[in-house]
């Protein structure tokens, strides 16, 4: 996946931003990202400009990480460390298509057709390219649980199931 070239935090300032603000360009400028959730709600994130790696188990953070296609297309994104790797739900995967974000865990409700859509539409491809997709943190930035594999859209009502 990534190439072994540790990211290391900008030292330029940035604002704190709504993790649905979030656009590709900040992935690239900004390795890590700490949730402010003490501060405001548990969707606002400023840049991490502590030591790294960071530890998942000293709060939320977003960590950018390389999305790897089933077709070996690759794209940037983030994910949330975790305890288990299997742990969609903490993980919470979000990949860059173009400046547009999308996720792959939708909770009880899933994700809606139409998101799906837009991220088939957004790709130029179908599922059967799409999926299996792995993804990993970029090296150095994290501990934990930092790669995995995404196999469609997650909705998880009692147990968990596959969209696509």
């Amino acid at each position: 996946m990534p190439d072994g070239q540790c990211g290391r935090t900008s030292t330029r300032r940035f604002r704190k931003r709504p993790f649905t603000n979030l656009k590709n360009g900040h992935a690239r400028a900004e390795a890590v990202r700490r949730s402010l959730s003490n501060e405001t709600d548990e969707e606002t994130f400023r840049p991490w400009t502590g030591a790294l790696p960071v530890d998942q188990a000293d709060g939320m953070f977003l960590v950018r990480a390389t999305f790897e296609l089933r077709n070996g297309s690759r794209y940037s994104g983030f994910i949330t460390p975790a305890f288990h790797e299997t742990d969609l739900g903490v993980l919470q995967p979000h990949v860059f298509v173009g400046e547009r974000c999308f996720r792959f865990w939708g909770g009880m409700f899933g994700i809606p057709a139409e998101e799906r859509q837009a991220f088939y539409s957004a790709l130029e491809k179908i599922p059967n390219a799409v999926f299996p997709m792995r993804f990993e943190a970029d090296c150095g930035l994290a501990t934990g649980a930092l790669a995995g594999q995404i196999k469609g859209f997650y909705r998880s009502a009692r147990e968990i199931q596959v969209e696509y």
